[in-house]
C-alpha cells in the first residue's frame, strides 16, 4: 500500500516497470519504487493539482489542472527532467493520452473541451485542434490508447464517442 497524502488519480510506469508515477492530486506528482519494496524515492514540482501522468517512450506527460502540461524525461525515473510546458488558453488540463509514436498528446482541458497538442519538441509544443461538441466531458473521456497507432477516441456525455485520425493534416 502507498499512500502519497493526497488523493490518487492516476499512475503511469516508467519505461523499466519498476517505477510508477503517482499523479496524487493536491500532494503533486510522487515517483514510488514498486520493488523490492513499495517508497517514495522522488517528485516533481507541479504547478496545481496534479489530475493524471501518462508515459510515452522515455518522456513522462503531467496533467497539472491550471498548471497546463508538462513534459519531462524520465529516462532516469527517480529524478524526472522538465522539457517543456504547455499552457492552455483557458481551463485546467485533467486527462492526457499520448499515443505512440508520441508526437500528440490528447488533452482534457476544462469542461468540455479537447485539445490535441503537437509534443515533438517539448520546449515548443503547440495547438493542432481542439474540438468541443454538446455536452460536458466528465472524469477520464480520453480512450486508453489508440487503433494502430493512428486513431484516438473522445467521448462526450451528451453527444457521443469521437474518432480523431493523428495522421490527418491538420485544418
Amino acid at each position: 500500500v502507498y499512500q502519497p497524502g493526497g488523493q490518487v488519480h492516476a499512475a503511469a510506469f516508467a519505461p523499466e516497470k519498476d517505477t510508477a508515477f503517482v499523479a496524487a492530486g493536491a500532494a503533486g506528482l510522487h515517483v514510488v519504487r514498486l520493488r523490492p519494496r513499495v517508497e517514495k524515492v522522488g517528485a516533481i514540482e507541479a504547478q496545481d493539482f496534479v489530475f493524471d501522468a501518462a508515459v510515452s517512450g522515455s518522456r513522462l506527460y503531467v496533467a497539472e489542472g491550471l498548471g497546463g502540461l508538462s513534459v519531462w524525461d524520465c529516462a532516469q525515473a527517480a529524478a524526472p527532467k522538465l522539457l517543456g510546458r504547455y499552457q492552455p488558453k483557458e481551463g485546467r488540463v485533467f486527462q492526457v493520452m499520448v499515443p505512440p509514436p508520441g508526437r500528440h498528446a490528447l488533452l482534457h482541458v476544462g469542461e468540455v473541451r479537447l485539445e490535441i497538442v503537437d509534443v515533438a519538441d517539448p520546449a515548443a509544443m503547440r495547438l493542432v485542434c481542439q474540438d468541443v461538441r454538446d455536452g460536458l466531458l466528465y472524469r477520464l473521456p480520453l480512450a486508453d490508447g489508440s487503433l494502430d497507432d493512428r486513431y484516438a477516441g473522445c467521448l462526450w456525455h451528451a453527444s457521443g464517442f469521437y474518432w480523431y485520425d493523428l495522421k490527418a493534416e491538420p485544418g
